[in-house]
């Protein structure tokens, strides 16, 4: 068993304003910023290649946007998992 690596990620999106289509009210820009890891908890074991923990913050700014209009993306929110390869 051999513990290692180590990944951290960030993306930063800035969207201006658009249109649809013409005559459509205009959608307002956004800046949307994520973080994110992976952490490898296990290298090689047995059976198991690799064991990774990783995890996600989207919308860390808790941005308030729709992409489309009428639909309003999610607040900030976290994601957490396992990804095992064989």
């Amino acid at each position: 068993m051999k513990f290692s690596a180590i990944a951290f990620a960030l993306s930063v999106l800035l969207a201006g304003p658009a249109v649809a289509a013409p005559g459509d009210p205009r959608i307002s820009g956004h800046t949307r910023v994520d973080v994110g890891g992976t952490y490898r908890l296990v290298n090689r074991y047995a059976f198991l290649q690799a064991l990774d923990l990783t995890a996600r913050i989207q919308n860390l700014l808790n941005e308030g946007y729709a992409e489309v209009r009428g639909f309003p993306a999610l607040g900030i929110n976290a994601l957490v998992g396992l990804k095992a390869s064989f």
